[in-house]
């Protein structure tokens, strides 16, 4: 009896002090970006999903689960997602085709907000 109720209270102190998370990657995620198109051309810096986040536009070239995207955007579709950090810088590519210029990213997490 007297070793439960030590083990109770050596346990207790750990498990009150949890928090429940609450950023917006929970169970409601905000939009903080929206793909706006897909590029099916297969060329270096060409292939992927368009994703414009604020002011920046970037691509990427693999989805966490691509069939939620799909590949024939017609119009913007907001998203919630969390980058990983850039895969390939396209920067000084030579292009008429400004997206081809935009860097690709690895994507961490990815969800459509509806």
């Amino acid at each position: 009896m007297r070793y439960s109720l030590a083990l109770l209270l050596t346990i207790l102190p750990f498990t009150s002090s949890c928090q429940k998370d609450s950023s917006p990657t929970n169970n409601n995620p905000k939009a903080n970006a929206q793909v706006i198109a897909f590029k099916a051309e297969k060329c270096g810096c060409c292939w992927g999903w368009v994703i414009q986040m604020g002011t920046d536009t970037i691509k990427v070239d693999s989805l966490p689960d691509p069939d939620a995207i799909g590949y024939a955007v017609v119009n913007p579709i907001p998203v919630y997602v969390e980058l990983a950090g850039m895969k390939q810088d396209c920067s000084s590519m030579p292009s008429t085709d400004p997206l081809v210029t935009k860097s690709y990213y690895a994507v961490r997490r990815l969800d459509v907000v509806r």
